[in-house]
């Protein structure tokens, strides 16, 4: 048997490893300095004692050092008999054992950022990379990335993109815990049909009560994302003058036909764009402008 533990000097390490490494023994025992980077391929099982003790990540990465050579890896997770598991340490152990699939570092991240809290991470003040961007479309782009690993046909899952200018935070008094904040924003970025629509809704207002209006938002933006990719618009901009919308090419060259003849001071085509010069000054204006110009491309594309 090979013993490694972090207190041991880098000399040692490095030996007790290409010992192990070597065959010389069958068996490491280890502390979690085992979840750093080490790889020896011929390991096949590992059993992690007290598994209530490491973090979600933690016990992700030590999954990782089996089962990186040709032969099928077994994790074992074990605990005192007596063991009384919190309830956030049975979530993770859960998690862990439903996400064995290529992708699953992903989808533990978001699951780990549920259990640990997100902060303002969906109220009205974010930060870095998800300020300019959104949380919806960071999802989606980590999302597309890992489609394309998978081989999956990123084109076919098209969706349009919708940027208003409005507002979208779910309120801590509308729902205190952040998981499930967290859970509601996602369900929705997930919806791709009316009907899956009206479920979430009914599902939240019979949990929590009335939609507080910056929810609302969120819902009325996903309805009008839910038609803008209906009618093949790739894009759906607004802000205080106009709102316009950027369509794919054989959608685009239909409509740039129809509207040809078009005699209305308010309606420009420009490139690959439709726009509707119309003032707002309030969200439930610019919701009305951007409705507006999806019945105009309805109405010249259907």
């Amino acid at each position: 048997m090979t013993v490694l533990h972090g207190s041991m000097k880098p000399g040692e390490v490095d030996r007790s490893m290409m010992a192990f490494a070597a065959g010389q023994s069958d068996i490491l025992l280890a502390t979690n300095i085992i979840e750093s980077g080490i790889d020896v391929p011929a390991a096949n099982t590992m059993i992690v004692c007290g598994p209530d003790r490491f973090g979600l990540a933690q016990l992700h990465q030590l999954r990782g050092r089996v089962g990186r050579g040709v032969q099928r890896a077994t994790m074992l997770m074990v605990v005192e008999p007596d063991a009384e598991l919190s309830g956030i340490a049975r979530r993770r152990l859960n998690t862990l054992e439903e996400t064995a699939s290529l992708g699953a570092g992903f989808e533990i991240s978001g699951r780990d950022l549920d259990m640990r809290g997100a902060g303002d991470l969906l109220g009205e003040e974010q930060a870095g990379h998800l300020q300019v961007i959104g949380v919806g479309l960071y999802r989606r782009l980590l999302e597309r990335a890992l489609a394309q690993v998978q081989g999956r046909d990123v084109d076919a899952e098209h969706r349009a993109e919708v940027e208003l200018g409005i507002t979208f935070a779910i309120p801590a008094s509308y729902i205190p815990q952040p998981e499930m904040r967290i859970e509601l924003a996602a369900a929705l970025d997930k919806v791709q049909d009316e009907a899956a629509l009206r479920s979430v809704r009914e599902e939240f207002t019979d949990r929590f009560g009335m939609l507080p209006p910056t929810l609302e938002s969120g819902f009325r933006l996903t309805e009008i994302r839910l038609r803008a990719t209906m009618l093949g618009i790739r894009r759906l901009d607004g802000g205080p003058q106009a709102v316009a919308a950027t369509l794919a090419p054989k959608q685009w060259m239909r409509l740039k036909k129809q509207m040809a003849k078009n005699e209305d001071p308010e309606i420009a085509c420009t490139d690959d764009r439709l726009i509707l010069r119309l003032a707002t000054e309030s969200a439930d204006d610019r919701f009305a402008a951007a409705e507006s110009l999806l019945e105009i491309v309805m109405s010249q594309t259907g």
